[in-house]
């Protein structure tokens, strides 16, 4: 089991289609970049995640 399926700590950006993800623990994505911003664009096709764990805190694995 996993606590999320992305975990972003920069800046940049992604595009994620077709992911299909079991036994999420938290959340979807945890984007909390030390400078700058991390864009998760969600296309179509994800399954088994959503959300986005605010940052600032951790959530429990």
């Amino acid at each position: 089991m996993g606590t999320v399926v992305v975990q972003a700590e920069t800046s940049g950006a992604a595009a994620l289609s077709n992911v299909t993800a079991e036994s999420v623990g938290a959340a979807g994505v945890y984007n909390c970049p030390g400078s700058g911003t991390f864009h998760v664009e969600l296309g179509e096709g994800n399954s088994g995640w959503d959300g986005t764990w605010p940052c600032g805190t951790w959530p429990t694995p």
